[in-house]
């Protein structure tokens, strides 16, 4: 009978590099995520098909300049998503939206035609909580009558004491200069930002307005550092003031207008419209 030894399986030692061994016990298994992977066999994640170029198309029928959003943007709606893509586009093309002043003694003028700037420029006051001496509304025709005698500009001498009474004061002022868009308005403007010296010069934007209307108008103007775009739930193309300027928008419907905030207005409106 076959002793104990000889039932035993005999093990051969093959001759194994150390090095290699060793790299085998300490390297981490690298498995590859199939989270992004391109269904078209890309190597370097997702290509760009047709929804992406679809998504362009909606984009600039909202009135978004194809110019603002470069070359890899339909490669990027592909690896980070319609939003992400869009907030990166927007934050590196669009200037940066101004901070609203908030000194003492300082005077930001908000200029436009009639009604809708001096509803804007309340909505503004109203939200950083000024008194009511802090909104003045500066208007020579039938409109000044819109604000109290306390409040109502319609002369250079007043525009003078309103202004030594700014420079007293612990706040900030608001003073909305009537600019109508097709009377012109430009030498008014000009003495209003000679008296006040504000600290900026935001024009207000109806985003219903046809850019071929607001260009002109912005154009003419003596001044403008910034815009208040108002009402895009109005109009189907919200964005069709940035292919008309360069201006930067400050406040959008109220908001300050980030690359974040143009974004979601944008993907609300595609979301709404079944894009």
């Amino acid at each position: 009978p076959p002793t104990a030894d000889s039932r035993l399986a005999t093990v051969t030692r093959l001759p194994v590099d150390k090095r290699a061994a060793a790299w085998r016990r300490s390297a981490p298994m690298v498995v590859p995520s199939v989270r992004g992977r391109s269904t078209s066999g890309g190597s370097n994640g997702p290509l760009p098909g047709a929804a992406e170029d679809a998504l362009i198309s909606q984009l600039m029928e909202l009135g978004v300049p194809e110019r603002l959003l470069g070359e890899e943007f339909a490669v990027e709606v592909a690896r980070l998503g319609a939003y992400a893509a869009l907030t990166r586009a927007l934050a590196a093309g669009l200037p940066a939206a101004p901070a609203l002043p908030s000194g003492a003694g300082e005077v930001l003028l908000v200029v436009g035609p009639g009604v809708e700037t001096l509803a804007a420029a309340r909505s503004l006051a109203a939200s950083l909580r000024l008194d009511g001496e802090q909104l003045q509304w500066a208007s020579r025709g039938d409109l000044a009558a819109l604000a109290p005698r306390s409040n109502r500009i319609t002369s250079i001498d007043t525009a003078v004491e309103r202004k030594q009474e700014a420079d007293r004061s612990s706040a900030l002022t608001i003073v909305a200069v009537d600019v109508p868009l097709r009377a012109g308005g430009g030498a008014w403007l000009e003495q209003m930002v000679a008296v006040f010296a504000p600290v900026g010069v935001w024009a207000v934007v109806e985003a219903t307005r046809k850019p071929e209307d607001v260009g002109p108008w912005l154009d003419a103007l003596p001044r403008v550092d910034a815009l208040m775009v108002q009402d895009t739930d109005l109009t189907a193309d919200p964005a069709a003031v940035l292919s008309r300027t360069s201006t930067p928008v400050a406040l959008l419907d109220g908001a300050r207008a980030t690359a974040h905030r143009w974004a979601s207005l944008l993907c609300e409106r595609l979301e709404s419209s079944g894009a």
